[in-house]
C-alpha cells in the first residue's frame, strides 16, 4: 500500500530532477499525480472494477409473500419506489395491510377501511344497482338479494325485500315497501292488531301504530300506546293552565285559577284569576294622550306638523290592542288630553308600553319619534313626560289612571 505521505516521498526526487525542465516534464509529473489520485485505492483496484463501492440498483418483480401481490417496480432510472416501503421493501401501497405512495412509509388500514390509490378511505357501503356482481348483503344492497347474489331494487312482486335480505316472491298480492301483502285488506278478518296507512296489519302495539281489532292506526303523539289505547299523558305535564281531572284549562277564570299544570280552584268575592295563576283584586287601566312638542325642524314642505300618536300593548298570550289620537293640523304644540286605551288589565303591561308620533300626509304618513316604557308592578297613576329619544327638541305628555 502507497500511502498519500509515502508516495509523496518516493516521488521527490523525481519532481527535483524534472523543477525546472521544460513544460514537457512537468505535465508528466502531472498525468503521474492526477493516475495515482483517481486510479488507486488501498487494494490497487480502480473503482471502475469495485463493485462493493458502488453496487446496482436492482428491484426484482417477485410477488409478495404476505399478500401475493407483485412489487412496484421503480418509476425512473434512479430507483425511486412508486409504492410505499415497508423496511427495505418497495410494495405496490393498494392493498389495506401495506397501504401508501410516493416511496413514503407504508401504513396497515383500520377496520372498516379500504386502500384506494395508496390511501386509507372509510369502506361505506353502497346501493349496489341490479345488475352489479360485487358481494351483496346489508352493507351493499337496500333492495334485496336474488338468488345470484345480484341487488335488486326490492319493489317488484317476484322480487320483493329490504335491507339486504333474500329477495321473496309475492304469490298473493304486491310489493309494498319491500314487503308482500297479504292480497287482501287489512280488517278485522285478518289483523288482531290494526291496520297501517298501507293496509299492512300492525301488531298495535306501538306509539306510531297503536290500535287493536284491525282498526285503522292511531299515532299517540306525547301519550303512549297502552293495550291498543292511545293513553294520553298525565295534564299535569302537559297544560300550562290548571287542570280540572285530566282535562287541561288553559283560559283561565276566577271560577277555575291556576298554572303550570296544577289542579285549578275558584278565587273568591271579587277576586279575579290573576296572569300568575293567583287569585286577586283585579284594577283595570287607562292611557290618556296629553300634549307634546314636535322640533320645528320637522315641518311640511308648505305647512307646520299634523301629529296624531299610536299605543299599542301586547297580552302575554300574544295578543295586541292599540289606539290612536286624533290629528292635529299645522301644530308644533298639539293638545289631545284623548284617553286611546282603556279597560287594561294589569296582566297587559307585562310587555310595556309602545307609543309612536306620526306625521299624517294626503298619501302617507311619515314617522316621528318613538318611546317605548317598561312596566314593574304594581302600577301607579301618574303622568309622564319623555323627551324623544333620538330628537331632545320632540317632548310627549301621557297619563296612566285607574279606572
Amino acid at each position: 500500500m502507497r500511502s498519500s505521505l509515502a508516495w509523496r516521498l518516493k516521488m521527490k526526487p523525481l519532481l527535483k530532477n524534472v523543477f525546472g525542465k521544460p513544460s514537457s516534464a512537468i505535465c508528466l509529473v502531472c498525468f503521474l499525480t492526477l493516475t495515482a489520485a483517481c486510479g488507486d485505492d488501498e487494494t490497487g483496484a480502480t473503482l471502475e472494477n469495485n463493485s462493493d463501492v458502488r453496487p446496482d440498483i436492482e428491484v426484482p418483480d417477485t410477488p409478495n409473500p404476505v399478500n401475493n401481490t407483485t412489487i412496484a417496480p421503480p418509476n425512473n432510472s434512479t430507483g425511486e419506489c412508486t409504492g410505499c416501503l415497508q423496511g427495505e421493501t418497495c410494495r405496490t401501497g393498494l392493498t389495506s395491510d401495506a397501504c401508501g405512495a410516493d416511496g413514503l412509509a407504508c401504513v396497515a388500514c383500520e377496520t372498516g377501511q379500504i386502500c384506494s390509490e395508496g390511501t386509507c378511505v372509510d369502506d361505506a357501503p353502497t346501493n349496489n344497482p341490479p345488475n352489479n356482481t360485487s358481494g351483496c348483503n346489508s352493507m351493499t344492497c337496500d333492495g334485496c338479494c336474488d338468488a345470484n347474489g345480484m341487488c335488486q331494487t326490492g319493489t317488484s312482486a317476484t322480487s320483493c325485500g329490504a335491507n339486504g335480505e333474500a329477495c321473496a316472491v309475492c304469490e298473493v298480492g304486491g310489493c309494498v315497501e319491500g314487503v308482500c301483502s297479504t292480497g287482501t285488506a287489512c280488517g278485522p278478518d285478518n289483523c288482531d292488531g290494526c291496520c297501517d296507512n298501507i293496509g299492512i296489519c300492525q301488531t298495535g302495539d306501538n306509539n306510531n301504530a297503536c290500535g287493536t281489532g284491525g282498526l285503522a292506526c292511531d299515532s299517540c303523539g306525547d301519550g303512549s300506546c297502552e293495550a291498543g289505547m292511545c293513553v294520553a299523558p298525565p295534564c299535569a305535564e302537559t297544560c300550562d293552565g290548571c287542570c280540572m281531572g285530566e282535562v287541561c284549562v288553559d283560559n283561565t277564570t276566577a271560577a277555575q285559577c291556576g298554572i303550570s299544570g296544577e289542579a285549578c280552584f275558584a278565587c273568591t268575592g271579587e277576586e279575579s284569576c290573576m296572569g300568575d295563576g293567583t287569585c286577586g283584586i283585579q284594577n283595570f287601566w287607562k292611557i290618556t294622550i296629553l300634549s307634546a312638542v314636535v322640533d320645528y325642524w320637522w315641518d311640511d314642505t308648505f305647512s307646520s306638523v299634523d301629529p296624531y300618536v299610536y299605543a299599542e300593548l301586547e297580552y302575554p298570550t300574544g295578543t295586541y290592542i292599540w289606539g290612536e289620537t286624533t290629528t292635529k293640523w299645522d301644530n308644533n304644540f298639539p293638545i289631545w288630553s284623548e284617553t286611546v286605551l282603556e279597560d287594561i288589565p294589569e296582566e297587559a303591561f307585562a310587555n310595556g308600553i309602545l307609543l309612536e308620533m306620526w306625521d299624517e300626509d294626503t298619501l302617507s304618513s311619515d314617522f316621528i319619534c318613538s318611546w317605548y316604557y317598561t312596566v314593574t308592578p304594581p302600577l301607579a297613576e301618574g303622568i309622564v313626560e319623555t323627551d324623544c329619544p333620538d330628537d331632545p327638541w320632540t317632548t310627549i305628555r301621557w297619563s296612566i289612571e285607574k279606572m
